[in-house]
């Protein structure tokens, strides 16, 4: 069966194909959903960044000029729609919401907790081009293909950068858990 391009759904939706949205819809909702949902509560709250991601998405398509790297566009929205939710409401959030989402009493969230703190230490360690790259590869999911187009460099030098990083993470880590 043919599955069309993002290339080519963007064309379509810039022509008011409806059907070509919902595809890319469906292409992209639940790993743009699950991204908003780890950093909001509740989830209808994730649901409602969900649809404003997408609708301010489809708004700016016949600005993007690069559509090769429209999953890491989207991603930007999201993360860009999540922000001003919390400039918007940041009188709003409790403790209890922050809590309730990293999940307070139980030990396994604590031990993740420090996992994390530790990654992120870890992670700032990096020089700049390489905080970028692991952070497009490891937590947006990106291809290095489009690592390289949305940070202007090379493919190869994408994975040199990738591959480095991840050679001073480890040894900074197993040096942290000797």
């Amino acid at each position: 069966m043919f599955k069309p391009t993002d290339e080519e759904l963007i064309d379509r939706i810039i022509k008011n194909d409806r059907d070509a949205g919902h595809i890319l819809f469906m292409r992209y909702s639940d790993q743009i959903y699950f991204y908003i949902n780890s950093r909001v509560y509740p989830s209808d709250l994730a649901k409602d960044l969900l649809q404003t991601t997408f609708l301010k998405a489809f708004k700016g398509l016949k600005k993007l000029k690069n559509r090769k790297i429209f999953k890491s566009w989207l991603y930007t929205i999201a993360r860009n729609v999540v922000f001003d939710f919390y400039k918007k409401s940041k009188n709003d959030i409790t403790i209890d919401d922050v809590d309730y989402k990293l999940g307070k009493n139980s030990v396994d969230s604590v031990l993740v907790n420090e996992l994390k703190n530790d990654m992120s230490k870890a992670i700032s360690m990096l020089s700049s081009s390489q905080q970028k790259v692991v952070n497009l590869r490891i937590f947006r999911e990106s291809k290095f293909k489009e690592i390289a187009c949305e940070l202007n460099i090379s493919e190869n030098s994408a994975k040199v950068t990738y591959h480095n990083a991840i050679k001073k993470l480890k040894k900074h880590l197993e040096r942290e858990y000797e």
